[in-house]
């Protein structure tokens, strides 16, 4: 059954690429919008992760050990996340460019 999906499902994506004319420029229009949204997105997330690490932590410490050491695990993860986020906003330019190197995608999002 899975499979019959996965064949109607490709045949569905094959009939629209042949149909389409300018998949180039909507390939690129979606690659621009997703790299704006990552760029207009991720450096709030990034501060609100990090001061909400920074209230965690804090909440944490005039509690029992318990949750001290609970509290202790999730400020981690959060300034982890932050830090992941940082790294993929450095990176992401970078990378679209290597991987699709003739649609200039840093030119053409404007950055």
């Amino acid at each position: 059954m899975k499979a019959r999906m996965f064949i109607l499902y490709l045949a569905l994506l094959a009939v629209g690429l042949l149909y389409s004319q300018d998949v180039g420029e909507r390939f690129q229009s979606a690659f621009c919008s997703f790299y704006d949204l990552l760029k207009s997105l991720l450096p709030i997330a990034i501060v609100v992760m990090i001061v909400l690490a920074g209230i965690i932590f804090t909440v944490g410490q005039v509690m029992g050990a318990e949750t001290r050491a609970r509290a202790n695990v999730w400020a981690t993860n959060m300034l982890i996340g932050a830090v992941i986020a940082v790294i993929v906003v450095i990176i992401i330019p970078w990378l679209l460019d290597n991987l699709v190197p003739e649609l200039s995608l840093s030119q053409a999002c404007g950055s």
